[in-house]
């Protein structure tokens, strides 16, 4: 992603020049001055921004049994049982993908612990029902 977005910050003022300049000037800048391999740079800048952009969203949720039991949430989380009073957490980001049947959740403490965990729609809904909405935010899935 830092590639992309330096590459095309050196292309894009490569090109950003030409825009500055008179009409008639500018077209010679753009069709003589400039070569082709600086289009063909941008645009493998963006698209290398994009795909770091994906990549940097990719996290690894994992899949857990989420239980709510005298004001804690529970459930295992790579071989650890975390048990978490329900007055710390600051707040639940969710994001549920069309197809996908599972919501990812990502809780955030009051401090700085970040859990991230993907559980089913029935868990969930008793997870809202538990929680005040105050709590709750929807955090769209990008397109890029």
């Amino acid at each position: 992603m830092l590639t992309g977005l330096l590459l095309f910050l050196i292309t894009g003022s490569a090109l950003l020049i030409g825009w500055y300049l008179p009409l008639e000037v500018g077209i010679v800048y753009f069709i003589e001055l400039v070569d082709k391999n600086i289009y063909l740079f941008f645009l493998i800048s963006i698209l290398t921004m994009l795909i770091g952009f994906k990549l940097a969203d990719w996290k690894n949720y994992v899949k857990t049994e989420l239980k709510i039991h005298d004001g804690n949430l529970m459930w295992i989380n790579d071989d650890d049982e975390i048990e978490l009073p329900i007055r710390k957490i600051y707040k639940l980001y969710w994001r549920k993908k069309m197809l996908c049947e599972n919501i990812k959740l990502t809780i955030k403490t009051i401090g700085i612990k970040k859990y991230e965990t993907e559980i089913d729609i029935i868990n969930y809904g008793r997870l809202k029902n538990y929680i005040p909405e105050s709590k709750f935010k929807h955090r769209s899935i990008k397109k890029y």
